[in-house]
């Protein structure tokens, strides 16, 4: 399952369902354990957000080494390309606003 994936899967049962909601925003590891069966890392802290009429969060992939474009790992590519959720994306190269 794709980040993607995961996040259209949690937000849609979260808007759905109130109590699921309010689980997933006070207990974010135990709520991902139980709904997809597998344990997270110890040490790993999930964080659940929710944005408001007039609060929008945006998430930063991990700072990676400084290393040549090359040698980065795909899947981080393909993270950092992956459009918000209702939104259409530009794959234009120019540096201006599209």
């Amino acid at each position: 399952m794709t980040r993607t994936e995961l996040m259209a899967r949690l937000s849609t049962r979260a808007m759905k369902d109130g109590d699921f909601r309010q689980n997933l925003l006070s207990h974010p590891n135990r709520v991902l354990e139980r709904e997809f069966g597998q344990k997270i890392s110890p040490g790993i802290t999930v964080k659940i957000l929710q944005e408001t009429d007039d609060t929008l969060y945006l998430v930063l992939p991990r700072a990676i080494a400084k290393t040549s474009a090359p040698s980065v790992p795909e899947k981080i590519f393909e993270l950092t390309r992956e459009p918000f959720a209702g939104t259409q994306s530009c794959n234009c190269t120019n540096a201006q606003t599209c």
